[in-house]
């Protein structure tokens, strides 16, 4: 088995790579029935509004957002004083 690529990679070769297995999970998604175009949109605009947030916060915000993905990753309800 040949070695792996240990070269740094650059941020336009990871931007495209991300692209192009977004790409084709959605298309998979959509070609199967799995899920319709309109729902992928949508859930694309939620998520977008969701990280213009995170890079654009205000400190409370950021803070909130960040912990409930926290939350979100490890399947914990929080609790109204979080």
């Amino acid at each position: 088995m040949p070695e792996p690529d240990k070269r740094p990679v650059t941020m336009e070769e990871l931007l495209v790579s991300s692209l192009a297995q977004t790409d084709a999970l959605a298309k998979l998604l959509i070609e199967k029935r799995l899920i319709s175009r309109e729902e992928f949109m949508q859930k694309v605009s939620e998520e977008r509004a969701t990280y213009q947030k995170l890079l654009n916060p205000t400190r409370n915000e950021h803070c909130s957002l960040r912990r409930r993905r926290h939350y979100e990753m490890l399947s914990i309800k929080p609790t109204a004083n979080v």
